[in-house]
């Protein structure tokens, strides 16, 4: 499919004068008063023409002329098959399931010299359908500005983008910690110094489900994250070393407070039960290590706050019986994962191990379950992320409430990004 497109991406960018009529025109005029000797004296140069390419993996792009202004459309799919066997204290259930995981449409651009951008992207599978909106000014390199819905900061597995996972995907670490998205305003930059050496992000954001305009209370979610480039060049950051480069590594830590929590994760999860809601403390330290093929993350964090009991505690619930006080999720994950990319074939080999606790006194008890996490991975990469086939399988233990003790799931999945 990729080698179709090219030839017809090149086909279009040979017609170019036919994209942009007016100024195709304009040019036939000047050369016809100019006769043989070119441009007549005192007449203006044709206006440049738009540049019209495709990028794998990057999207169809258009730009002006004076490279003021671009657009850029991109799509996404990924198709997965999995088999699921859950054991509930001896008694295993195997299930199975084919679909679309995520199918996404994205358009993005820039105008005025790309000192103020844009990016859309809708989410075709699942709810909300608005997955990203923002827009960005960048009067600065230091100083960034980004407004909208967005990712808010948080862990570097859960701020990848899910098309450039080393397994097909994230781990049990970003199920339970991870921020997700929200509506709010990013003071950020991806490069302070040069060579992507210091980046930094200051957020704040409403607590709201979704990307609406509701009204509601004053109570929000603050984050912030620093992120060094220790040693190396610049890399992509990305969960496969696909440069195969010399050694870099990325050294990152973060820090959120969310005052008025309705879920029982923070911005993810569960709602309440008994309509309340939390304050939660998050931490964050990870780094990213890559070098020739190899590229090895790790990453801890926290959660720990407070519950606010809310008004439906005690009062009957749909089965009748009291509703009862959500105490909070307060916990520790840790989670390792290396990849390596063999130099002879496009296939990549991942593992990856991650550990969660609760945080939990007498006094103050916690949701959180423990949990180990394993899994392993092989990964056939037809155009690096843009077009690849992922095969993994994973175990989950848990101990402590509840009947289930394991979780086993295998999955393939194929990924079209163009």
């Amino acid at each position: 499919m990729l080698v179709l497109c090219v030839p017809l991406v090149s086909a279009a960018a040979a017609a170019q004068p036919s994209v942009d009529a007016p100024a195709a025109q304009g040019a036939a005029s000047v050369d016809a008063g100019a006769g043989a000797g070119g441009i007549a004296p005192g007449a203006a140069a044709a206006p440049a023409l738009a540049t019209v390419r495709f990028e794998p993996g990057g999207g169809l792009r258009i730009d002006s002329g004076d490279g003021a202004f671009g657009l850029r459309l991109g799509a996404r799919l990924q198709l997965r098959y999995s088999v699921r066997a859950q054991d509930h204290a001896g008694d295993v259930d195997v299930e199975q399931a084919l679909g679309v995981r995520r199918a996404r449409l994205t358009v993005a651009g820039h105008a005025f010299g790309e000192t103020a951008s844009f990016k859309i992207q809708l989410n075709l599978v699942g709810a909300p359908l608005l997955h990203d909106g923002y827009l960005d000014f960048a009067p600065l390199r230091a100083l960034h500005v980004r407004a909208g819905y967005f990712k808010v900061p948080s862990n570097r597995e859960w701020l990848t983008s899910s098309a450039d996972l080393a397994l097909v995907d994230r781990s049990l670490f970003s199920a339970e910690l991870s921020l997700g998205r929200a509506v709010g305003v990013d003071v950020y930059s991806p490069d302070v110094l040069g060579h992507e050496r210091l980046r930094y992000h200051a957020a704040v954001f409403v607590v709201r489900d979704g990307p609406s305009a509701d009204f509601g209370d004053f109570r929000m979610l603050y984050g912030a994250r620093l992120a060094v480039r220790a040693l190396g060049a610049p890399t992509l950051g990305l969960e496969v070393d696909f440069d195969r480069g010399a050694p870099a590594l990325d050294l990152a830590a973060g820090y959120a407070f969310m005052d008025g929590a309705r879920r029982d994760r923070g911005v993810l999860g569960a709602a309440l039960a008994d309509g309340g809601t939390a304050r939660y403390h998050f931490a964050y330290v990870d780094a990213l290590f890559e070098a020739r093929g190899l590229s090895a993350l790790g990453q801890v964090g926290l959660r720990y706050g407070t519950r606010h009991v809310g008004p439906l505690a005690g009062t009957p619930g749909p089965d009748g019986a009291p509703v009862g006080v959500d105490v909070p999720r307060n916990g520790v994950a840790a989670m390792v994962q290396a990849s390596y990319l063999l130099s002879a074939v496009p296939v990549g080999i991942t593992s990856r191990y991650t550990r969660l606790a609760p945080l939990e006194r007498p006094s103050r008890p916690s949701a959180v379950r423990a949990t180990h996490e394993v899994g392993v991975g092989l990964s056939y990469y037809f155009a690096g992320d843009a077009f690849k086939l992922q095969a993994d399988y994973e175990r989950r233990w848990f101990s402590g409430g509840g009947a289930t003790e394991a979780d086993q799931v295998a999955r393939v999945q194929v990924q079209l990004t163009l």
